[in-house]
């Protein structure tokens, strides 16, 4: 079961993208894990974001990199329902796929 929180005013520095829903009431805010990587999910007006960031792949000659890209699912406001009733603490990127969900990997 994943628990949220509403957004406190540090949390939209970091997600000033985030919109109020209708009411007026502050975007909630989760975590979980995917494909064993610590993860946020954003559930805000417009719908449900989870990010998570993954290590950079070595080179072919061994070299190791300190950065990370960062992986997106993204569900836009008409499967927002469905999506936070069927989202577990820890999920695959296969069974986020099977939720429908956009996935972006950058």
């Amino acid at each position: 079961m994943i628990s949220y929180k509403p957004f406190s005013p540090s949390d939209w520095y970091g997600f000033a993208g985030a919109e109020r829903f209708e009411d007026g009431a502050e975007p909630l805010l989760g975590e979980l894990k995917v494909d064993d990587f610590d993860a946020i999910i954003i559930i805000d007006a417009s719908g449900v974001h989870i990010s998570w960031d993954v290590p950079v792949e070595p080179e072919d000659d061994g070299t190791q990199h300190e950065e990370t890209l960062t992986n997106t699912a993204d569900f836009d406001a008409a499967h927002a329902s469905r999506a936070v009733a069927l989202l577990k603490s820890e999920m695959t990127t296969d069974s986020l796929r099977q939720l429908g969900a956009r996935l972006v990997f950058e």
